[in-house]
């Protein structure tokens, strides 16, 4: 499995123009006495993870102890495979309720009003649970253990949901909510794995393919989940996502978990700058984007389904096939904004590009509905 994920990142960094590079630093030597050899300069794109040399003014996010090992570059390779494979489960487990919910709503007797309250119930979980997530974090500088264990929780929670759902509307709203609390720990996870495991020059190409596998991760979930319906009931959806995730999470954990606990970080914990922060208007400003990106995103996870349904009379395969249109463009596009803002940050500047970039991002979506 290792190497089928180091050929697949291989053939994706080939892609993106990546190249799979040791990290080198200016100077080394082995063993005691052994003269000084003094590296080359090589671009390095899959780097280490280590702490920044010198600190910069902490305004969107906290600083976070970096892990002093140095992990091979196969290991590197297959460790960011294996982000991208978690975040097409986060993805997926988000978008299987909105399928499921057609057949459990008929099944169970569910208002719309109901069918409302159990998306939202993942809503509160997870934004209940984002700050402590990137709080602990932060805290602790054990981003992939922190992953492996939210994988993990979610990835349960999934799997409840459905003996859950005919105990009665508590247990449900319980288990969705325990759900959006575990998949909290994703994305800050995610992002430190990523500041910290990839060069600057290229980090915004790779979120652009860490995206591309949200993306895809959604297509997934629209392609699979009608025909798992179709076999098991409503029931095996839930069940069989909740299983892989749970496969995941263990085989991250055996990984990248474990090679970050053989090497515990020894600084003390840091306490989060909450005043900066909450008065740092770039914090506010991504706030509010993030906030209007989600109004399209959460409205098509939950309700483009059963739009389908109810407006145009499709079943449940035709509505999901529907759905999964807008996340094959959002993919195709992630990986091409990407590679556009590595381009052209150099000549405008980094900040410019992000803002220009979150500009089309909001607006093109407002315009197409």
């Amino acid at each position: 499995m290792q190497s089928f994920l180091q050929i697949c990142i291989v053939f994706a960094c080939q892609v993106g123009g990546w190249s799979l590079q040791p990290t080198l630093s200016d100077s080394r030597s082995r063993g005691r006495g052994a003269r000084t050899v003094a590296a080359p300069k090589e671009r390095t794109v899959l780097a280490a993870a280590r702490p920044p040399t010198t600190r910069s003014e902490v305004v969107v996010s906290a600083e976070v102890a970096a892990s002093p090992t140095t992990p091979a570059p196969g290991s590197a390779a297959v460790q960011l495979a294996l982000c991208c494979a978690i975040g097409s489960f986060c993805s997926l487990d988000r978008v299987v309720m909105g399928v499921a919910i057609i057949p459990m709503a008929a099944d169970l007797g569910f208002s719309e009003t109901m069918k409302g309250l159990i998306a939202a119930a993942f809503s509160l979980g997870y934004g209940l649970g984002i700050a402590p997530a990137g709080a602990l974090v932060s805290k602790t500088g054990a981003p992939r253990r922190t992953l492996g264990g939210g994988l993990l929780a979610w990835s349960l929670a999934q799997a409840a949901t459905a003996p859950a759902a005919p105990m009665g509307i508590a247990p449900l709203l319980a288990s969705r909510t325990a759900m959006g609390v575990g998949e909290a720990a994703c994305l800050p996870s995610l992002q430190v794995i990523a500041a910290t495991g990839v060069a600057a020059e290229d980090r915004s190409r790779f979120w652009g393919f860490l995206t591309a596998s949200l993306s895809l991760g959604t297509i997934a979930a629209y392609a699979l989940t009608p025909a798992i319906i179709d076999w098991g009931g409503w029931p095996a959806a839930f069940y069989a996502c909740g299983g892989g995730g749970a496969l995941l999470a263990f085989v991250w954990l055996a990984t990248a978990g474990a090679s970050e606990a053989a090497a515990p970080v020894k600084e003390e914990p840091r306490a989060l700058p909450w005043r900066r922060l909450a008065s740092s208007e770039p914090v506010w400003a991504l706030a509010a984007a993030h906030a209007a990106s989600n109004v399209f995103l959460y409205f098509s996870v939950a309700w483009l389904p059963s739009f389908f349904v109810d407006v145009f009379g499709d079943s449940t395969g035709s509505a999901s096939t529907a759905s999964l249109l807008p996340f094959v463009a959002g993919a195709i596009a992630a990986v091409g904004a990407g590679t556009a803002s590595d381009a052209i940050a150099p000549t405008i500047g980094l900040t410019r590009t992000r803002k220009y970039a979150q500009s089309v991002a909001t607006l093109g979506p407002a315009a197409s509905l």
